[in-house]
């Protein structure tokens, strides 16, 4: 193939571009006119490493561009897979896909990594060959403890505000005098400013052990097994957004729900729940977190979780913060079986990738989560919302006030009682 000038082109073959990111500042990952995603990162990426040509830049049906799965704002990545087809300008063995992954990093920020480039079959799609998704979602431990983040009288309310009005004039005072003190004084602040993270991180801690609570076997059995409850197909329409009961996408089929013991990141406890399906709508995984927890904590009643599932008729559920939500992997199981090996295909699995992904995940995911939670308090402030007087189906369906199933009002909507968007893979 020759260019227009008679310069010899590089060979265009169908690759899969495996793929991590922070989500903080995208508006998700799929191309969208004026805003920052990141397929338009990848993209511009491509096309200044010499990927992508010119007149195919801009137009992604051009390279048959396809992406595993769509994540939405704010949703981060180990695992995601975009596949296309593409110039090989550094060659097509193993060290010019490792070449053509250095120079893509190369035009990329620290927080987009690409982590292989592997080749493909022609008919290859990353969306139509992909069996199932797994994500993670990560909690700080507290949000486990029933007794941390209950909801407050007025007394403790107007108490937590004179203290937090008191810290922050103290704060402006050590800011002052530091300030006023040259050099000297900005290596204080700096202290000062550890020092604050440090107690922040300590405020965390406490409500780990509120009222006198601790992790068990029984805790993390209590969480899996209102889980389990979602196993199998299922009609989500109750843990989904604008989705009606009777609409075709409305059913998905989960695999597995596993969830982990506490691990810690920069002094901060954390538990972790892997997630497999088939596929998923937008909210659904954030939904049922939000449900599965609030009957974890008690904030529900037993059966809350399953009436959600299995009724016709709207059920609010809780949207959970999407800090915590990223997608591990994307699964080709029979594109594997039916073309690992053949001639320059590998199977496209992440397990060549799982000290890098790891790496990844404790860099950039985890402290993210836990400077989120110890400086904006976000997965607290949605727990102290899992009560009743936000979500009435927390009570008992006998026990609700007339008119408690109808559609949901704009500020239930924010508390995650409804929801807005399309499907998502």
């Amino acid at each position: 193939e020759r260019s227009s000038q008679g310069e010899k082109k590089a060979p265009k073959r169908k690759v899969v571009v495996f793929l991590c990111y922070v989500g903080l500042g995208y508006a998700g990952m799929q191309r969208n006119p004026g805003q920052r995603t990141i397929e338009s990162e990848l993209e511009d990426a491509l096309h200044k490493a010499g990927l992508i040509s010119k007149q195919n830049y801009g137009d992604p049906s051009r390279v048959h561009w396809s992406r595993a799965s769509r994540t939405d704002k704010g949703v981060s990545a180990v695992g995601q897979v975009v596949s296309l087809k593409m110039q090989m300008a550094y060659g097509e063995d193993e060290a010019g896909l490792e070449a053509t992954k250095e120079a893509i990093n190369k035009f990329l920020p620290p927080q987009v990594r690409v982590m292989g480039v592997r080749r493909t079959v022609a008919g290859f799609s990353a969306k139509n060959h992909c069996d199932r998704r797994k994500y993670e979602y990560v909690l700080p431990l507290f949000a486990f403890n029933p007794n941390a983040c209950a909801k407050r009288s007025h007394e403790e309310r107007k108490a937590a505000f004179e203290a937090a009005q008191a810290a922050a004039k103290e704060g402006a005072q050590v800011g002052a005098q530091a300030s006023e003190a040259g050099a000297q004084g900005a290596s204080a602040d700096g202290a000062a400013s550890a020092d604050s993270f440090a107690q922040k991180v300590l405020a965390v801690r406490e409500l780990d052990t509120a009222g006198g609570w601790c992790w068990s076997d029984e805790v993390k059995h209590r969480m899996e097994e209102t889980l389990q409850e979602f196993k199998g197909t299922h009609n989500f329409h109750n843990y989904a957004a604008r989705v009606r009961f009777e609409d075709k996408n409305a059913k998905r089929y989960m695999v597995s729900f596993e969830v982990s013991d506490p691990f810690e990141v920069d002094g901060v406890q954390l538990v972790r729940t892997t997630i497999i399906g088939q596929s998923f709508m937008l909210n659904q995984i954030r939904k049922m977190m939000g449900a599965a927890l609030a009957a974890a904590r008690g904030a529900a009643y037993p059966g809350y979780v399953r009436e959600a599932l299995r009724a016709s008729r709207h059920v609010a559920t809780p949207l959970a913060p999407e800090v915590g939500l990223f997608l591990h992997e994307c699964i080709f199981k029979a594109y594997n079986d039916r073309w690992a090996g053949h001639v320059a295909n590998k199977a496209l699995t992440m397990d060549e990738f799982s000290d890098e992904t790891e790496a990844f995940k404790r860099k950039f995911l985890y402290p993210h989560m836990v400077r989120d939670e110890c400086n904006e308090g976000t997965v607290a402030a949605f727990v102290r919302s899992l009560n009743p007087g936000n979500f009435v189906c927390f009570a008992k369906p006998d026990e609700r006030p007339k008119g408690w199933d109808k559609a949901p009002s704009r500020n239930e909507e924010r508390r995650g009682g409804g929801g807005g968007g399309r499907g998502r893979h």
